[in-house]
């Protein structure tokens, strides 16, 4: 997450697709605490029980 926060000019989005059966799918929950911790806002989460999209946006740095 570090090197997308580098790669991506602030206001950018940062998209995930999670989908059903990935063994290694992350939950929304899951996703944000991740994503968060790098300078990342929450913008929303869409989807039903097998798949999620989840769309965060970069932020500037401090």
């Amino acid at each position: 997450i570090r090197s997308l926060h580098r790669i991506l000019k602030p206001g950018a989005l940062l998209v995930f697709r999670e989908g059903f059966p990935d063994p290694d799918r992350l939950s929304v929950d899951d996703l944000r605490e991740l994503v968060e911790a790098d300078d990342f806002e929450f913008c929303d989460a869409t989807g039903n029980r097998w798949h999620d999209i989840v769309r965060f946006r970069r932020l500037p740095l401090p």
